[in-house]
């Protein structure tokens, strides 16, 4: 391999892993706009509560997590273990996640902790790599009870900690915008 192709392929992986970080930044705030972004047009995402094109999906979630129905008042997507095939301008990437909830609802509060990897065919279309494909496969779950006990609560100094929003009140934008 050259230094150019080389670059290249660098270049390539590091561009992928980026969207994959781009996917948890926008579902964990929220913001639906980036999110839709790390589709390509007419790109499909098999999530098991949805299947179906990327801008369904991405609609969905609207409701399910930003409206004043949802039942959802925390998560926070990690991605590891990130395995990228590629062949010119198409990949093969599988990555595992892990997700944790906060949902609400009728029956109370519940913390959900779940493990799985993403499928994901990535194109690189107009100079751009981004998601054609998506089958989210799930490899474990578990759902318990939530306490009201918070960690940082344990000090006694609830003001002296930056918590997260899902919204842009969260720390990150008034950090990017500094």
């Amino acid at each position: 391999m050259n230094d150019s192709d080389l670059l290249d392929e660098l270049r390539a992986r590091m561009e992928i892993t980026d969207v994959l970080h781009l996917y948890c930044r926008a579902i964990d705030r929220v913001e639906l706009d980036l999110l839709a972004d790390v589709y390509h047009p007419g790109a499909i995402d098999e999530h098991g509560v949805y299947n179906g094109d990327a801008e369904g999906f991405v609609e969905s979630l609207k409701a399910a997590l930003a409206g004043p129905t949802s039942r959802f008042r925390m998560m926070q997507h990690s991605i590891s273990n990130i395995m990228i095939e590629r062949t010119g301008d198409s990949a093969k990437v599988q990555s595992h996640f892990r997700a944790y909830h906060r949902r609400e609802d009728k029956s109370g509060k519940w913390d959900e902790a779940l493990g799985g990897r993403y499928l994901d065919k990535f194109e690189r279309r107009d100079g751009a790599w981004k998601i054609a494909h998506r089958v989210c496969v799930y490899d474990w779950s578990r759902i318990e009870p939530a306490t009201e006990q918070r960690w940082w609560e344990l000090f006694g100094m609830d003001d002296q900690f930056h918590l997260g929003q899902r919204d842009r009140t969260d720390p990150l934008y008034g950090f990017l915008e500094g």
